[in-house]
């Protein structure tokens, strides 16, 4: 099967820093100090899943600090080969939000109030799912939440909608890479939808709908100490063609949050599908506005 695919064009400069006594200000010394006696206290500092470079005599307060201060890095890779691809963009387009979006989804969104059949585009499926929960994957982490946009005419007969083509993106893998230069946090995902989906109704065919859009989860990683969660999630669809020939547009939205004892960070990424198979990013925490790639 041919896929049409995109990749989010991040470019990301990750600044690894090294923790050292000196950069460890009153608080965050008394937090780890205090932590290092209660797992000396119950002898878990020797443990197998301490991390090598904590174990035993190396569990100080400097070691420590150094495990727990991370920096986070993206990378886009191929989802077929894992070739790393965001060094082979010579030109990189940044797109900036285009002027007006937002009140046009607004505008949008209250036309279709008063529209109906191919004009009224509800969403089907999930709105939230779950695919990292306390440092564990949740139970089909491969399978994608199915959201769907599609017009309320076709809503309850699938039969009558057709010619829905897949696109699946390149993986991204947001990744926190520690003092010691050691991953301590990854997710490793990549977004999917179908679309160009048409739909017949009382004698007509029209639109381009969206069908089982979502987040793919392929890989994750939590270090010990960490705790981690992931969701996915999908708001409400909206029309970014005409009247008589509807264009359904669904914003995805992926959020990771991590912690350990001195720090709690995360990173975010909104992206839009539309019914004719273009996407683009629409917010990514610390790279605003870069075009989706085809």
């Amino acid at each position: 099967m041919a896929f049409k695919m995109f990749a989010l064009a991040l470019v990301l400069a990750a600044a690894l820093t090294v923790g050292s006594a000196h950069e460890i200000d009153d608080k965050s010394f008394s937090i780890l100090e205090n932590h290092i006696k209660s797992l000396k206290a119950e002898g878990l500092h020797e443990k197998e899943e301490v991390p090598e470079e904590l174990r035993g005599e190396k569990m100080t307060v400097e070691n420590l600090h150094k495990f727990f201060s991370s920096e986070a890095q993206v990378k886009v890779v191929h989802h077929e080969t894992g070739e790393e691809l965001v060094n082979t963009w010579s030109a990189v387009e940044q797109a900036a939000e285009p002027e007006g979006a937002e009140l046009k989804k607004v505008q949008t969104s209250r036309k279709l109030l008063q529209g109906a059949d191919f004009e009224t585009i509800v969403r089907t499926g999930k709105e939230v799912w779950q695919f990292l929960e306390d440092n564990k994957p949740v139970k089909n982490v491969d399978v994608t939440a199915q959201v769907s946009a599609i017009p309320k005419a076709c809503q309850n007969d699938w039969m009558s909608m057709a010619g829905f083509k897949s696109h699946t993106s390149y993986d991204v893998v947001w990744q926190w890479v520690n003092g010691f230069k050691t991953v301590v946090v990854e997710l490793k995902y990549s977004w999917v939808f179908k679309s160009e989906g048409t739909c017949s109704s009382d004698g007509k065919t029209a639109g381009s709908y969206i069908r089982d859009a979502g987040v793919v989860a392929k890989s994750s990683k939590c270090a010990w100490g960490y705790t981690c969660n992931a969701e996915g999630k999908a708001f409400a669809p909206y029309n970014t063609g005409s009247h008589a020939s509807p264009i359904a547009a669904l914003d995805l939205q992926v959020n990771l949050e991590h912690s350990n004892i001195l720090t709690d960070k995360g990173q975010t990424c909104r992206v839009t599908v539309q019914g004719d198979g273009k996407g683009r990013s629409v917010s990514c925490d610390s790279y605003p506005y870069f075009n989706l790639r085809y």
